[in-house]
């Protein structure tokens, strides 16, 4: 099963990701060097030792079974970049294997909470 958790930037989504990768040792896949670099630095900042960041098109995503994606849109246009076109429009179906959790402002007192007590380790 996938998750995929559609938030507000600047809300936590990467810090969410760095923190399940330190604890399932599964690396960060970007876009690109730029963004691999950030997530380190969050990282660091944290206090958090992660996996090295995967870019698209890096030589070690093969030999990965599993990663966390982070920006999800960006990834995937990257993909599309590096086999030399730019996806236009696009469609998703949902399906049992795939969870998608929506942090909307209703949510938010709820989401303040959860991310409080989530990552303390």
């Amino acid at each position: 099963m996938m998750d995929i958790y559609v938030m507000p930037r600047k809300s936590g989504k990467t810090t969410m990701l760095i923190h399940k990768s330190r604890d399932t040792q599964i690396p960060i896949l970007v876009s690109d060097l730029r963004r691999a670099k950030c997530v380190e630095e969050l990282a660091k900042k944290l206090g958090v030792d992660i996996p090295e960041p995967l870019t698209v098109g890096s030589n070690r995503l093969g030999h990965c079974r599993s990663v966390l994606v982070d920006d999800l849109e960006s990834v995937v246009g990257a993909m599309f970049r590096t086999l030399g076109f730019t996806p236009v429009e696009a469609t998703m179906s949902t399906n049992y294997e795939l969870d998608v959790h929506f942090m909307t402002e209703y949510l938010k007192e709820d989401y303040d909470v959860w991310k409080k007590t989530r990552w303390q380790k």
